[in-house]
Order: C-alpha cells, then sequence, then structure tokens
C-alpha cells in the first residue's frame, strides 16, 4: 500500500525524454518529512528514483501492512502487503533520526537503500539502534511473496527492546554484541516466524533473566524458588546457534554469575514461542560456603507460561559419587590404622636415596605403602560397605 498523502515542494528541471529534477527539495509522504535532491527517470519498466536525502524520523512500517506482533495465540496469520515495493526502483542515500522499517527499529542512520524489481535491500553503514550499534544489511524482498534477511553486526545493543520486537521474546536484559545471518519467507508473521533459518553468535555483558532465579531453585532443588524480584543476574553470556525452521539451537552457552558457574544447551521455538533449554552447572556455591552442586535444570514450554524441571537422575548420580568418595577416603583410614601407617607422613626421599642399591635381603622384600594399602583396601571396603565400623 502505497502512501495516503504526497507533497513535494522544490526547484523542478524537464528533461526531454520526460525525465524531472528536483532540487531543494522538501518531500512529505504521510507523517514522513525529507529533504534533498531528487531525480526521477520514467523510460524503465519502473520509474526509477534517485535520491540523496536527509529527514527525521521515517516510517516504512506501512510498507508491511498486517499486524506483526505475537499473542498468545501465536504469531499472526494476517497477510501482509507488499505491493508497495513494485511501484517503482529507486537508489536512495539516507541519513536519518530514525527508521522504522516494519520489524525493526533504528535510530540515527545512515545507509543506502536500493529497490529493484520489488527487492528492497538497505546497507547500513552507520545506525543507531537499541541503545548500541548495528551494521550490515537487511533485505525485504517482494518478489513473487515476501521474504525477508539479513547479515547483522551489533554492539552493546539492549536485549530487552531488541528481543522484543523482533522475536516477542522479553525475558533479558541487559546489553549485548553479536552477529546473526538469517533468512525467513512467508506471507504473514506467522510464516515467517517459523521458516526462520541461519546462524550467529552473541557475547552478553551484565544483565538479568526475568521470571525466574535460575541459581536459586538449583541451589534450594525447588523450581517453585523465584527469589527476590524472581531474576537471574548474571555476569556474562556466550553462545553460538543455528537457526532452522523457525527453531533457534545451541550447544555452548557459558553463563558466569556470582552463584558460580553455568553451561547450557537448548531450542527456542521462535515459530511456535516455546523453549526447551537445559541449565547445567559447574559447581553452584551457597553465600559463605564451599558445597556445591550440580543439577541440571530443564526450563520449557510456551515463554509465556515456562516450567521448571531439576534432572533428579543426575542429582542421584552425584550424591552416589560422592557417597563412594567417602566410602574410599574412609577405607583408606581405616587400612592405615590397622597398618599403623600415617597417610599425611610424606616420604623421606633423602632416606630413600641413601639405601644401598637394592638394599638388604629384608628390605628389598619390604612392601611399599601404596602396595600396603591395596592389600588390605578389599577386605576394608567389603567392611564398611556392609555397615562394618
Amino acid at each position: 500500500m502505497g502512501p495516503d498523502r504526497l507533497a513535494a515542494l522544490g526547484s523542478i528541471t524537464l528533461a526531454p525524454d520526460g525525465g524531472v529534477s528536483l532540487h531543494d527539495l522538501q518531500l512529505t509522504f504521510d507523517e514522513n518529512q525529507l529533504i534533498g535532491s531528487v531525480e526521477l527517470d520514467p523510460s524503465g519498466e519502473r520509474p526509477l528514483i534517485r535520491a540523496n536525502l536527509q529527514g527525521g524520523p521515517l516510517d516504512l512500517s506501512g510498507l508491511m501492512e498486517g499486524e506483526s506482533e505475537p499473542s498468545p495465540a501465536g504469531w499472526s496469520r494476517a497477510p501482509i502487503d507488499v505491493s508497495a515495493l513494485h511501484a517503482v526502483d529507486a537508489e536512495v542515500s539516507l541519513a536519518l533520526a530514525s527508521l522504522d522499517a516494519g520489524i525493526i527499529t533504528l535510530g540515527t542512520t545512515r545507509l543506502t537503500a536500493t529497490l529493484t524489481a520489488g527487492r528492497l535491500v538497505f546497507d547500513l553503514a552507520e545506525v543507531a539502534a537499541y541503545g548500541g550499534s548495528i551494521a550490515g544489511q537487511y533485505v525485504l524482498n517482494g518478489r513473487g511473496g515476501l521474504s525477508t534477511g539479513g547479515d547483522i553486526m551489533a554492539s552493546n545493543v539492549g536485549l530487552k527492546p531488541l528481543l522484543t520486537e523482533f522475536a516477542g521474546f522479553d525475558r533479558l536484559e541487559g546489553t549485548g554484541t553479536g552477529q546473526v545471518k538469517f533468512l525467513a519467507v512467508g506471507n504473514d508473521m506467522h510464516t515467517l516466524m517459523n521458516s526462520l533459518s541461519g546462524s550467529g553468535a552473541v557475547e552478553f555483558g551484565q544483565g538479568a533473566i526475568l521470571g525466574l532465579d535460575i541459581g536459586g531453585m538449583i541451589l534450594n532443588l525447588d523450581t517453585s524458588y523465584r527469589g527476590e524480584g524472581q531474576r537471574t543476574v548474571y555476569d556474562s553470556i556466550t553462545a553460538s546457534f543455528a537457526m532452522e525452521g523457525g527453531i533457534v539451537s545451541n550447544d555452548d552457552l557459558e553463563m558466569r554469575a556470582a552463584f558460580g558457574e553455568m553451561t547450557g544447551s537448548g531450542t527456542v521455538g521462535v515459530g511456535q514461542q516455546v523453549l526447551d533449554y537445559t541449565i547445567v552447572p559447574g559447581v553452584l556455591t551457597s553465600e559463605g560456603t564451599e558445597d556445591g552442586v550440580r543439577v541440571p535444570l530443564r526450563i520449557h514450554g510456551p515463554w509465556d507460561n515456562l516450567a521448571y524441571s531439576l534432572d533428579v537422575e543426575a542429582l542421584a548420580e552425584q550424591e552416589l559419587s560422592d557417597e563412594i568418595e567417602a566410602l574410599e577416603e574412609r577405607a583408606i583410614d581405616v587400612i592405615s590404622e590397622q597398618l599403623g601407617i600415617s597417610t599425611s607422613e610424606e616420604p623421606d626421599s633423602e632416606g630413600d636415596a641413601a639405601q644401598p642399591e637394592g638394599g638388604t635381603g629384608e628390605d628389598a622384600q619390604a612392601p611399599t605403602l601404596e602396595e600396603q594399602l591395596q592389600e588390605g583396601a578389599a577386605n576394608a571396603l567389603q567392611q564398611l560397605l556392609e555397615g562394618s565400623n
């Protein structure tokens, strides 16, 4: 759908072939206002506009008419009308206070936009966005239906506004740096988001995951634990990911926080607005203690109603491992006590070195401490396992 109101003011030069040049131009369409120069060449299959323009906020969201915001019922299936992309071709240099391109909003912007037969390409030279900056290329393609994609690098952008606008996900606070290549195909937001493919990597600085306290859940072994403010504060997060069929997959997340370090892997279903992700602690410690737990936490379900579950089997395996380690230590102590040997004594390296080679016959046959411990280990451990003191 094209603009409802269009007005232009400036100096006009007409060419013999029907071309028009506008200088000192003040261009207004709908609520948008631009100044600069424009040339119109009508000789091709479509009119070609060449322009060098500056302006305030530029709103092109009308090019993608139709609902784009997610809802509890899922992404909108309302058709997106991109017919305006076929009205003209264009080669435009823009310097703007801001740009709303439909599914992405930018701040102060310097870019070039090329529109050819319904395919609009933004080359982002200098762009402020979500408190940080973005560079790269963004494409809106209306040829034979709608597709959109890009190769974008972001530095220190606000995570919550970016992810809320692009993916309807509002559970991350903080800033992030990263790169993403993506492609989505479809004539409505539901189809676009369920076709999302690509790859990327991110690095987040200090921030928070809203709605849950991961450290508190694991340390308290209680998935209903929410903690103050119901948030997980972290120092940093790094991860790479792949996207296919609207599903973002990751297996190398590393998160550092005051309560410990964690790794993560799983999927984010952007198309279906669901999450299935497992956080695996390294060692999480309670404040003022050196005790640690390593209980994986699974986070799953729809974005607006996530569920949490602890991996009890992994907890049981950890407890069994700890018990076996304790039994082994007790076995060593019992054997040492029976043999009258102190495990804390260090070998006398000088005495060993002074022993004549081969030693006396009695010395040569004397068992070492390791051999003595091994000799009684089986019986002592068996006694411990049977409950003997």
